[in-house]
């Protein structure tokens, strides 16, 4: 039996060199796997950090000056990534946040960045 679709946003594939940053100071930094208006997923290095319950979470899109700060979210899933290169010292983890309440300013940003620096 297949699961059960929840998201209610279409996920758009994030461009390389778009970034999630974590904590302040900063604590964990990733590259955003896909993106919606209503959260994301991104891949890490664990390094002894992972993202807490609930944070907030900037979004870096580095060849465009696209930047998206303070992003309320929390996390719904983060497990470790297997057969892809990583050590065991350091193991790659995929994390998957839903947004929280985004400002105006936030939507449209985010908007903007899901129009024009994510794949079909």
């Amino acid at each position: 039996m297949q699961g059960i679709e929840r998201r209610v946003h279409k996920r758009y594939k994030a461009r390389e060199g778009t970034v999630a940053f974590l904590g302040e100071p900063l604590n964990i930094m990733g590259s955003v796997i896909d993106v919606s208006k209503g959260g994301l997923a991104f891949r890490y290095i664990a390094n002894g950090k992972r993202p807490s319950e609930s944070f907030e979470l900037d979004i870096l899109y580095s060849h465009e000056p696209v930047y998206i700060d303070r992003m309320p979210f929390r996390t719904v899933s983060d497990t470790e990534i297997t057969g892809e290169s990583g050590s065991k010292l350091f193991p790659l983890r995929r994390c998957g946040v839903q947004f929280g309440e985004l400002t105006e300013v936030q939507k449209s940003q985010l908007e903007y960045l899901i129009e024009n620096h994510t794949l079909a």
